[in-house]
């Protein structure tokens, strides 16, 4: 895994390559009756990185090695957003930006991004919610409802 970053595409959410990227994937979800999540990161916070997958061959010292104790409940979060993002698939598309990035500095200033993870939902290229990404219980319920009544708006 030398080299790997954390913050690389898992599978389930692939990362915005430039702004241009990043534009045409609202534009093509202008087109569309799918929900588009995008998730705001940066490479240094911690919270967004207990919610990406550690995988076997990299251990969380390795790929977090700041982490004293992994929080078992992050791990949980993590595993309900990847099934959210699994059984939504073909009907939501996740994708996420790396606030580390200099050349993705003014979308975020744009966006109005403060503090990170945070989310964007769109539908039809309309952004239509905006939350924090402490997904705690609660957060994680009302994040999964958004998704589901932007899923319902699309199918009618």
């Amino acid at each position: 895994m030398a080299g790997r970053r954390w913050w690389h595409d898992d599978g389930i959410i692939r990362r915005v390559e430039d702004p241009e990227d990043y534009h045409n994937v609202i534009r093509n979800n202008a087109t569309s009756n799918h929900v588009l999540v995008i998730k705001f990161f940066s490479e240094e916070c911690y919270s967004c990185k207990t919610l990406y997958p550690v995988s076997k061959k990299c251990g969380i010292k390795d790929c977090m090695p700041n982490a004293k104790n992994f929080n078992i409940s992050f791990n949980n979060v993590l595993q309900k957003l990847k099934k959210i993002a699994e059984s939504t698939q073909g009907e939501v598309t996740f994708v996420k930006i790396n606030g580390s990035d200099p050349q993705f500095q003014p979308i975020f200033q744009k966006a109005g991004i403060t503090a990170v993870p945070w989310f964007h939902m769109y539908l039809q290229g309309k952004q239509e919610a905006s939350l924090s990404a402490s997904l705690n219980p609660e957060r994680l319920q009302l994040f999964r409802e958004q998704i589901d009544l932007l899923r319902c708006q699309a199918d009618c």
